[in-house]
């Protein structure tokens, strides 16, 4: 089951969200009966939330750092545009 872990990269599939509402979102959708059929496709994947995308060059530095990070196989990063939709 999907869960919040902040400590440490423990999964080998990471999506890092941008904000807290996103991260519930997600965490909720990952262990919702929807995707109860995949076999252990929600228990594969761990969500951590990089606070905004202000934050996201320092926390992308932070995460490489984390243990784990060199065992991940996946990692999708959701944000929206902010003002800059070509940015």
């Amino acid at each position: 089951m999907a869960k919040i872990e902040r400590d440490r990269i423990r999964k080998d599939k990471l999506i890092l969200c941008e904000g807290r509402d996103e991260e519930n979102f997600l965490i909720s959708w990952l262990n919702s009966d929807e995707l109860s059929n995949e076999s252990g496709f929600s228990s594969e994947i761990q969500v951590l939330n990089f606070e905004g995308n202000s934050d996201l060059s320092r926390q992308l530095e932070k995460y490489r750092k984390m243990d784990g990070f060199d065992n991940l196989t996946h990692l999708m990063i959701i944000r929206d545009a902010e003002q800059d939709s070509d940015g």
